[in-house]
């Protein structure tokens, strides 16, 4: 019988979008060869679609300005429909919830549906401060004690593992009832509750024969980071070379006759472009609230970065890694820079 596995929305997410890369493309596999059945809520499929929805809308909600519709039909002769906010939402919402629902059909997901609880229990469980309420930082997380609260109700047909990438679950840890409730915070941890480690030691070797390829991908890993210079805020700033990689740590799993799933983390030495307006040149305009740049900046600057990775390895004939078939770099953050050494200012 196959192990039922709880995927949270952030797992997903950090997968970047659908249909999903490494940890989508292993968990398939578990599925197709009966290892696991996916679970997943209605709630959610929304929260998927919400992050990269969001994400969307702040690239193109300035369509929705007359100047800049007037400005793309003068400059590429192309006539933007006029579109309100919501019907705007609406749009990007409807295209990446089918995006959404096909990653899970290709998973063979069950949804199990929160309309199936009733929303006074959760209601108690706030007002007695239990549950997913007992933890300070998670008070007035509805959405996570809904789903909590659904999976409990489902261990009545046996044992779940939560699959996370963050702690917002570990409550259940402590969940006693019909069936048994275990979190794992990461790949590594799931695949190692379902007893699919690699322990050869070969990988390492591989990864090491393959420097030119995972510095070409950590470069374009590092174009799906928002990436944000401390304390200068204005600036933006982009990845324009990957110089040297070394990987930290590395874990390998067989989710498949043929191919392995690779977790771990590397340093990369990157060299990062940044330009925008020079706040040092800035005066403060009373009327307007704000501060105005009178000159811009441009540079680069080199920084090391610590970045988890996954990836999909294939295996020749005799079992030994042969190409990376795919490489990313987990997506759980932002990558933040320094342009003068902080100890230079002491």
């Amino acid at each position: 019988m196959p192990t039922r596995v709880f995927i949270d929305a952030n797992v997903f997410i950090s997968d970047g979008r659908p249909p999903g890369k490494d940890v989508v493309r292993a968990l398939t596999n578990l599925v197709n060869n009966g290892k696991i059945e996916v679970l997943v809520t209605n709630l959610t499929i929304n929260e998927v679609t919400k992050h990269f929805t969001g994400h969307d809308l702040a690239q193109v909600k300035d369509v929705l300005k007359p100047s800049v519709r007037q400005l793309i039909n003068d400059v590429v002769d192309v006539n933007l429909p006029v579109l309100t906010r919501d019907e705007l939402d609406d749009r990007i919402w409807n295209i990446n919830k089918e995006a959404v629902e096909s990653m899970l059909s290709g998973l063979k997901a069950v949804t199990l549906d929160i309309d199936d609880l009733k929303p006074m229990d959760i209601l108690y469980e706030y007002s007695r401060q239990r549950g997913m309420f007992s933890l300070s930082n998670k008070k007035y997380q509805f959405p996570d004690a809904f789903i909590l609260k659904r999976i409990e109700i489902e261990t009545g047909r046996g044992d779940i593992i939560i699959f996370t990438q963050d702690g917002d679950f570990d409550v259940a840890n402590n969940f006693q009832g019909d069936g048994n409730i275990s979190v794992a915070h990461n790949p590594q941890a799931l695949f190692e509750q379902l007893d699919l480690t690699v322990e050869d030691g070969v990988i390492e070797y591989f990864l090491g024969s393959q420097v030119d390829t995972l510095i070409d991908g950590a470069l374009t890993g590092l174009g799906d980071f928002f990436i944000y210079v401390e304390e200068q805020d204005e600036l933006e700033a982009e990845a324009v070379s990957v110089d040297a990689i070394r990987i930290l740590e590395v874990g390998e799993f067989e989710t498949q006759e043929g191919e392995i799933f690779v977790t771990g983390a590397m340093e990369v030495s990157a060299t990062f472009a940044f330009s925008g307006p020079d706040m040092s040149t800035a005066t403060y305009d009373h009327e307007d609230g704000r501060a105005y740049a009178w000159q811009e900046t441009e540079g680069e600057v080199t920084q090391d970065v610590t970045m988890k990775f996954t990836m999909t390895v294939s295996l020749d004939e005799r079992g030994l890694p042969e190409a990376v078939e795919s490489f990313h770099f987990v997506n759980d953050g932002y990558i933040w820079l320094q342009l003068y050494d902080p100890d230079e200012w002491r």
